[in-house]
This record gives structure tokens, C-alpha cells and sequence, in this order.
């Protein structure tokens, strides 16, 4: 994956096996939040040099700064709510003006769901200030891998010398770093992704029932397990989700023979894997970043193309400090002019 050249690129610099181990469990876990991108964040920030992360840091801090806007901080959660309606709605006024009775029912389900994720939805937008996005953990509040997190991945990086001053630095920054912007921002995100996650997955199951021809009981039964299947610790249903299930079966089984470990997972993700709530976790998901203005931009498209380059050009991000989300807003507006 080239996405991963800047890890190989990093343990090759670590100094001593040791360097290399306490790199890679920091690179494993930032991969687990966040996939390749946050991987090779921590990667590049652990063999930067000393003007590379006071570069990183200050990037960050400029960021933090556009973001500490009281209009900011009101304008995205008020953003957030009202898409979280509307988009349903004009689902539903689509399948009005043209007939479509199981749409409309579906995205009228969709508006009166969402509150009945409200309290799920909370925790896990309390969990991101400290972990990090769940629902979408490869979409967060920021497009730039690179800047986001210097703080913190400067703090906990070993340095000596010139390299020492940022480290400290970074620490006292980092102590106060879990209620910054971009965090509230980003819990502020995770909640609307997870109620819109969740009122659509309930929309859908709602209908699954409907044309099966199930009762009032059968459905309650139907949508809650559909849910439980959907939905594990905040994460949607996906591979990654069926591997965390079958780790957390093995550990209150008492498993830990590597061997039967890695055969318990296969067998699980095997017996558990299905193309129908696949479907519904995509619909899911697509419907929560268009609530938060979160789509990633399209490959090949020209704002992809120049969120690339700004990515490996960061100085660019202090004329451009946001791409993806005003990228979003014109597509959004431009839709509905079309």
C-alpha cells in the first residue's frame, strides 16, 4: 500500500529495536483510529525533523484557532441538525411527487427515529474526545492528516537536544488538547453521524419488516436485532466492526493461543458476514457524512486532486486551511440549483 511508505520509511530511522517497537505500537494504534492516513500521520511526525514539527505544530495551532470561532462553534451542530431533518424530508417529497409510498414512509420513519438514537448517540460523541471519530474514523472535522494531531504525536515522541524544546512544548500543549475546537467539533460531528446512522438503519429495518409482513412485535424484534448487529461500541457494521466482536468473544472465552485466535476470527467474520446489512451500513454511513458535510471528495475529481496536493504541500493549508467541506457545500447547493 503506498500509503504506508512513510511507516517503513520511519521504522527504518528508529535508532534501536527498542525506537522501532514503541514506534510501531504507536503507529498500530493511530491505524485502529484511524486507518493508513492517521498511521502515516504518526509515521511522518516521528521521523520529521525538529523544523518539520514546529512547522506541524504551528499548522495545527493556526487550524485550532480558525476553528475557536463562536460562530463556528454554533453555525456546525445548528448545520448539522437542520440536514438531519431535511434531508429525510426532501426524501419524502420526492417519493410524493412520484409516488413512491414505501420512500416516503421510509424517510418519514428516517425524521422520527432520530429520536431514539439520542442517548447512544451522546456517549459516543463523549468517547471521541478522548478516542477520536468512531462511526467514521477515517473522515474527521479535519482533512489534513499531517497537521492534525502534531501535538499530541510531537508530545509523545521521544527527542533530545534542539528536538527536546518542542517535545516539551508539546506536552504542556497536548495536557489541554482534548477540548480544543476540532475535538468539540468532532464529538459535535459523531453525534449527528450516529443519530443519522442509526434513524436510517431503523428506517430501513422498519421497511424490511413492512414487506415481509411482519406484526408490530415481529418488527420491534426485526429492527432491534438488525441494530444489535449494525451497531457494536459505535462502530458501523463492517468487517473491521465483525473482527472487534469476535477479539472481544475471545477474550470472555479465555482464548489466547495466537493460532486459535486467528481461526476463532475467521470463523466468526465467516458465519457473521452479510451482503443485506452491508448495504444498510453503506446507505447508513453515506447518509451520516451528508448530514455532517463529510463525503470524501471523489478521486479524479479536481478538489481531490488539490486536497492531494495541499496534503503534501502543508503550506497550502494556511491559505486553504478546509477543502473537503466547502467542496461539500457547493456540491450540495449546486444540486438543488441544477
Amino acid at each position: 500500500n503506498q500509503g504506508l511508505g512513510p511507516v517503513f520509511g520511519a521504522l527504518q530511522k528508529a535508532e534501536t529495536p527498542e525506537a522501532q517497537r514503541a514506534l510501531l505500537l504507536k503507529i498500530r494504534a493511530a491505524y485502529g483510529e484511524g486507518g493508513v492516513s492517521a498511521a502515516a500521520a504518526v509515521a511522518k511526525i516521528a521521523s520529521a525533523t525538529v523544523g518539520q514539527k514546529a512547522f506541524a505544530i504551528t499548522s495545527e495551532l493556526y487550524i485550532e484557532s480558525i476553528l475557536s470561532g463562536a460562530k463556528t462553534l454554533t453555525i456546525q451542530p445548528l448545520s448539522n441538525a437542520i440536514l438531519s431533518v431535511y434531508l429525510p424530508a426532501e426524501r419524502a417529497l420526492g417519493g410524493l411527487l412520484t409516488r413512491n409510498t414505501p420512500l416516503v414512509r421510509e424517510s418519514l420513519a428516517q425524521i422520527v427515529g432520530l429520536t431514539h438514537g439520542v442517548r447512544d448517540s451522546l456517549q459516543a460523541a463523549k468517547r471521541v474526545l478522548r478516542d477520536g471519530p468512531i462511526l467514521d474514523p477515517g473522515v474527521g472535522p479535519r482533512d489534513d492528516a499531517f497537521a492534525g494531531g502534531a501535538v499530541k504525536a510531537v508530545a509523545t515522541a521521544r527527542a533530545s537536544g534542539p528536538a527536546g524544546f518542542f517535545q516539551h512544548a508539546a506536552r504542556f500543549i497536548a495536557k489541554a488538547s482534548d477540548f480544543k475546537p476540532s475535538s468539540i467539533i468532532g464529538a459535535q460531528d459523531e453525534f449527528f453521524k450516529q443519530l443519522t446512522a442509526r434513524s436510517s438503519a431503523r428506517a430501513h429495518l422498519l421497511r424490511e419488516a413492512a414487506e415481509n409482513g411482519l406484526d408490530a412485535a415481529g418488527a420491534a424484534a426485526h429492527v432491534q436485532d438488525g441494530l444489535d448487529k449494525l451497531f457494536y461500541q459505535g462502530q458501523l457494521y463492517s468487517a473491521a466492526q465483525l473482527q472487534r466482536r469476535a477479539l472481544d468473544e475471545a477474550t470472555k472465552l479465555g482464548i489466547t493461543d495466537p493460532f486459535q485466535l486467528n481461526e476463532h476470527v475467521a470463523r466468526f467474520v465467516k458465519d457473521n458476514a452479510s451482503g443485506r446489512l452491508s448495504a444498510v451500513a453503506e446507505t447508513a454511513l453515506d447518509r451520516a457524512r451528508e448530514t455532517t458535510l463529510s463525503t470524501p471528495l471523489r478521486p479524479g475529481t479536481l478538489t481531490h486532486g488539490y486536497q492531494v496536493f495541499a496534503t503534501e504541500h502543508p503550506v497550502l493549508r494556511f491559505f486553504t486551511p478546509f477543502i473537503r467541506t466547502p467542496a461539500n457545500i457547493n456540491f450540495f447547493v449546486g444540486q438543488r440549483l441544477d
